[in-house]
């Protein structure tokens, strides 16, 4: 029986989606980041670094992980200095996750080399191909929120 038309397109999405992911996230990881710190640690850091001060909740949804693997990436970065626990003057029920000066160091050093990265990889590219891909990469960006949107928001 042939697939329509749907059923290959969600094949080649499935197929290509893992993909995608894993190099650009292998790039991200090797060429900005010491070893010794996780994509999940980066992750946090730079959504700290957007909007410091996020409770662990926020910080779990922002970063679409598990309150579990929240509080345990949050663990690692208070260990190593980048981060702090602190009490919410406003509810002391409230704990807020903060960068420490370490950790704010940390986010502009790794988004300087991830600019200079990126720079270098567009520099190799034609005109005509890197056109292409920051118009393929606004479109997947675009058409990645209208899915994350309930039936609800239209």
């Amino acid at each position: 029986m042939a697939e329509n038309g749907l059923e290959r397109d969600v094949r080649r999405v499935a197929a290509l989606f893992p993909q995608i992911f894993k190099q650009l996230t292998a790039v991200e990881s090797r060429k900005t980041a010491p070893p010794e710190i996780t994509i999940a640690q980066v992750r946090a850091l730079r959504i700290l670094g957007e909007n410091d001060g996020r409770t662990m909740g926020e910080l779990s949804d922002a970063a679409a992980i598990t309150m579990p693997t929240a509080t345990a990436t949050v663990d690692k970065l208070v260990e190593a200095g980048l981060a702090s626990r602190e009490n919410d003057p406003s509810d002391r029920r409230v704990v807020r996750v903060k960068l420490t000066d370490k950790g704010r160091q940390f986010v502009e050093e790794h988004n300087r080399r991830r600019l200079e990265y990126v720079g270098r990889a567009l520099r190799r590219l034609p005109t005509t191909d890197r056109a292409e891909l920051v118009k393929a990469f606004e479109t997947i960006n675009s058409i990645l929120a209208k899915l994350g949107k309930s039936p609800a928001d239209g």
